[in-house]
């Protein structure tokens, strides 16, 4: 795990800004996506996600923004050991949210209850399947339930607690279909889940300004995230940090607002903290650019990564903004202006003029979502893409 202090390292070298062509270089944008990537594991309040505010902090300060830190407070499941352990294997599985301790005991398929869930890459949320398994093998006397996640790497896929989630009956652990392969049924296992409930953990939001003129654009990303995230985060923070540093040597006289939001995975809760306290009215907001997840990922068919962009993308705005992104983001894609059709956390901002960009990918919540899901080549467009949008917005708004 890369130290605090190696972060503020890396931050210091970064070159400082020289104008929108720099910052929008695929190549730059890239070597965003694998720092953050090495920063490691982005899990809400951990040390990762801890020294991932303090790296984004200091690029802000370096591009001259005013920049604070809003810290809020998580109670947080920090997993230490996850298994299913078997007379002759070891099968390592990953908490179901909201996690505890437990070890139970008993024949697999028994009191240890195996279930597998089709390919399913969001959220868990009060009426999702996974609580149909995880209440139905509790009510058919299983003490713990190990639920497979099918998907194309064959890792597990970890899924976002949403909120409303009621604490599980029995304890439940996710596992990806190549450690599930191990598993023994009718045999003699052990369900191990240890690690640290911690009430009141703190997360932070990372919040930088730049006070110009009375036109004003809200910037946001999520920056958290259940592993290393390069693919699902790593386009969003590079993008948005582009947008950062471009933003003083814009001729305009716009102002900024740029979050970079902890809490995703839980239920949004950094989005949240922000529009409850920091989030200016809408009457006071030319726009607001939401950069979610998987905004520039390879393609992938048959098992082989292709040299083109993923199409799965949903670029979602309000209806008034359709016409200009059909003209700027033209060509991309996956990337027609879905009107009104709002996922992730563009839901908490009703009232707003809005757009933003959100995908999955191949290797979507899973531990193998690594740099090489991205690249130089499909991140520049993209931005250029921005750049033509907000150039539009301070021309039109």
């Amino acid at each position: 795990m890369m130290t605090r202090r190696a972060a503020l390292s890396l931050m210091a070298a970064a070159p400082l800004a020289r104008g929108s062509d720099w910052a929008m270089d695929g190549d730059r944008l890239y070597a965003d996506v694998v720092q953050y990537w090495e920063l490691g594991e982005h899990r809400t309040a951990t040390q990762g996600d801890l020294i991932t505010s303090e790296w984004l902090r200091g690029g802000l300060r370096i591009a001259g923004l005013k920049v604070e830190l809003q810290p809020f407070a998580v109670d947080q499941w920090f997993p230490s050991r996850t298994q299913i352990v078997g007379e002759s294997y070891r099968a390592e599985g990953f908490p179901l949210w909201p996690a505890k301790a437990a070890r139970v005991q008993g024949k697999l398929g028994a009191e240890i209850e195996v279930a597998r869930l089709p390919y399913s890459i969001g959220a868990v949320s009060p009426d999702s399947p996974v609580v149909t398994m995880v209440q139905g093998a509790a009510e058919r006397g299983a003490k713990a339930i190990v639920i497979v996640t099918e998907g194309p790497t064959g890792e597990v896929i970890a899924l976002n607690y949403e909120h409303g989630l009621k604490e599980w009956p029995i304890p439940a652990m996710l596992m990806g279909p190549r450690e599930a392969a191990s598993l023994s049924p009718g045999g003699d296992a052990v369900f191990v889940m240890e690690g640290e409930a911690r009430k009141n953990a703190t997360a932070t939001n990372v919040v930088g300004r730049l006070r110009r003129g009375k036109r004003l654009v809200v910037v946001s990303t999520p920056k958290s995230g259940w592993f290393r995230c390069a693919g699902e985060r790593g386009p969003g923070i590079a993008l948005w940090l582009a947008l950062a540093r471009m933003a003083k040597t814009r001729s305009t006289d716009t102002s900024f607002l740029f979050t970079a939001n902890s809490g995703h995975e839980l239920h949004d809760q950094g989005m949240k903290e922000f529009r409850a306290s920091l989030a200016p009215a809408a009457s006071e907001v030319a726009c607001w650019i939401h950069l979610g997840a998987g905004i520039a990922t390879w393609a992938w068919q048959d098992g082989k990564k292709q040299n083109f962009a993923e199409s799965r993308r949903l670029l979602q705005c309000t209806p008034d903004l359709a016409p200009v992104l059909a003209e700027t983001f033209g060509g991309l894609e996956g990337l027609q202006p879905q009107p009104n059709r709002f996922v992730g956390e563009l839901r908490h901002l009703d009232g707003y003029r809005r757009f933003g960009i959100a995908a999955s990918h191949r290797g979507h919540h899973t531990p193998v979502d690594g740099p090489e899901t991205t690249g130089p080549a499909i991140l520049e467009p993209v931005g250029r893409a921005l750049l033509k949008t907000l150039d539009w917005i301070e021309a039109k708004l």
